[in-house]
């Protein structure tokens, strides 16, 4: 039984050697028969895949269907090449309808929107993913953010608005506390679940949103009305998007009386 340092070695002793039996990947087995090599499988064992598939807020990905019209990157190698064109083959997916890139950088390209979608582990590149959930963000204890130590990078979803007005609920302290946890990381990028073109990218992100939070407080507050409390927000934050957010919270904070 020759186990080998590695797949090729142990697959080039099986090939020289009728007598030796060999140990080796799936992947390296399928990459030696793709090339032609002359050894067989009289055994063989199964794990699921550890392959994870990575996005960026607001893109939904739900169900194999839903690769259609993405740019899919990943950093090539055999597991990877032969998990993606498995899933695809499986649910008849078009490889028309899809991009796929071949990246070394592939994590940085998801980061600035050159691609979609990352195929990989939680180890990327050689960068470690740390994914923290069950935390409260725009929902209560639904939301989840991933940390990457060595780019100092946050991917925040649903937790960071950046450059935008949001739905402040009556009771935010756990909201805040999400916030000051993303915060002691000391992050030099916050990637926003929410956010307009131009918008901060760093932790400014997150001391706006607390002063937005304490804002609309105080003004909720001293208004009357929903009406007020949207002028008020306005005059203060006169170039946010998404004011249909501020819309909505502010009729949350005076909701209109039963019937």
């Amino acid at each position: 039984m020759r186990h080998g340092i590695d797949d090729a070695d142990a697959i080039s002793t099986v090939v020289a050697d009728d007598h030796v039996i060999g140990l080796a990947s799936g992947e390296g087995f399928l990459k030696a028969r793709a090339e032609g090599l002359p050894i067989v499988a009289f055994a063989s064992s199964y794990v699921l895949s550890s392959m994870e598939f990575f996005t960026l807020p607001g893109t939904r990905l739900l169900e194999p269907a839903d690769l259609q019209g993405k740019r899919i990157g990943y950093k090539p190698g055999p597991e990877t090449d032969i998990s993606l064109y498995a899933l695809i083959a499986r649910n008849a997916v078009a490889q028309s309808g899809i991009k796929i890139v071949e990246s070394d950088q592939a994590l940085s390209d998801l980061l600035d929107g050159r691609i979609d979608v990352l195929i990989g582990h939680r180890d990327v590149e050689g960068q470690a993913l740390e994914i923290t959930g069950g935390l409260t963000g725009d929902s209560p204890r639904n939301n989840s953010y991933v940390w990457i130590p060595s780019l100092k990078a946050v991917v925040a979803g649903d937790i960071v608005f950046s450059g935008v007005h949001f739905v402040v609920p009556k009771m935010h302290e756990e909201w805040l506390r999400t916030l000051a946890a993303i915060a002691a990381l000391n992050p030099t990028i916050v990637v926003a679940g929410h956010q307009i073109a131009g918008a901060p990218t760093d932790a400014s992100s997150i001391e706006f949103m607390k002063q937005y939070m304490q804002y609309f407080d105080q003004s909720a507050a001293s208004s009357k009305s929903a009406e007020e409390l949207r002028e008020k927000m306005k005059a203060r934050y006169p170039n946010l998007g998404l004011e249909t957010l501020l819309n909505s919270g502010s009729q949350a904070a005076f909701p209109a009386p039963a019937k």
